[in-house]
């Protein structure tokens, strides 16, 4: 994404804007935790390496992928093991493998099947840990996924650069989310060419953007934006001829009214109600019911706590 206000550019790649603590406009719960004089950790938790509003994890890595799975399961155990003046009261664990797999392959491959084995093993290593040190049944695990994955193809492609020159543009996103950047007037006939490109490109002005994404008021958002259907990626002849095996693996990012698009919430602990399978909510309440569980104050969020109470042994209606 691009950032006007600080004429700068983030991506995940970007070792500096990952660590830039002004690229993250949230409260993260370790965050939370800390302002509060409370202890926290994080194992590779995205945005857990940039200080943010002053304050960080008591304790975090710096992110590398080729971590074993095992060593990041007993690090947190280990923390775990802390006396309590030491001891954090909130400890995250994070796994690429499904994720890294699903884009090379696609959702349905051998591959991630394997991938979500591996990670379930790792989940086993824990869950083993905890028993060990006598901590199972008594504190609340919460696994979840920040998005699912839909299959890409080849024969599902538009190429752009068959009705805009792409080197005129200011593009900072290609797909499955368009963005691009640049004046109402420069970026008036690209708007009318690319409105009827495709069936299966939808072209919007920022303000035009249906409401229920939530995706208008950010000035980080460009002012022309491009949604495609499901499974449809946007790219130009060049890229796709050097880069054909993208196409055949799969991606995340397409409107959350599709199924593929949902993500994962598994909880078990003194706090949850016991095998019961709970009708679907949003990501974005997961904030207040973690602040609702380590008992502390939330933040401003677009959360509501009434909205995970369900899945509690016992709760309180906000007011």
């Amino acid at each position: 994404m691009y950032d006007p206000q600080m004429d700068a550019y983030f991506s995940l790649r970007d070792r500096s804007a990952v660590t830039d603590g002004r690229w993250y406009g949230g409260e993260p719960i370790w965050v939370t935790l800390e302002k509060n004089g409370l202890i926290s950790g994080t194992y590779f938790w995205p945005g857990s390496e940039a200080e943010i509003k002053g304050y960080r994890p008591t304790y975090w890595k710096t992110y590398d992928e080729s971590t074993p799975n095992e060593k990041r399961v007993q690090e947190v155990l280990q923390w775990l093991q802390y006396p309590e003046d030491k001891r954090p009261l909130l400890a995250t664990l994070y796994f690429s493998d499904v994720d890294t797999w699903g884009h090379r392959k696609g959702p349905n491959s051998e591959e991630v099947a394997r991938a979500v084995w591996k990670v379930d093993s790792a989940i086993g290593l824990l869950i083993n840990g905890l028993r060990e040190n006598q901590l199972w049944g008594k504190v609340d695990i919460i696994v979840v996924s920040d998005h699912g994955m839909a299959q890409l193809s080849p024969k599902r492609v538009i190429f752009l650069d068959d009705f805009i020159q792409v080197d005129k543009v200011k593009i900072i996103d290609w797909s499955p989310v368009l963005a691009i950047w640049g004046t109402k007037s420069e970026l008036r006939p690209i708007y009318q060419k690319l409105q009827q490109a495709n069936p299966h490109l939808h072209i919007y002005w920022k303000e035009q953007i249906p409401e229920r994404l939530h995706f208008r008021d950010n000035p980080r958002i460009p002012p022309l934006v491009g949604i495609v259907d499901e499974g449809y990626a946007v790219t130009t002849h060049t890229y796709f001829r050097h880069h054909l095996d993208r196409f055949r693996g799969g991606t995340h990012g397409y409107d959350n009214r599709y199924l593929s698009m949902r993500g994962i919430f598994i909880a078990y602990g003194p706090d949850f109600r016991n095998g019961q399978r709970v009708r679907a909510f949003s990501n974005v309440h997961l904030y207040s019911l973690m602040c609702r569980l380590l008992d502390v104050p939330a933040a401003p969020n677009d959360g509501s706590p009434d909205s995970t109470k369900f899945v509690l042994k016992t709760f309180v209606t906000s007011k």
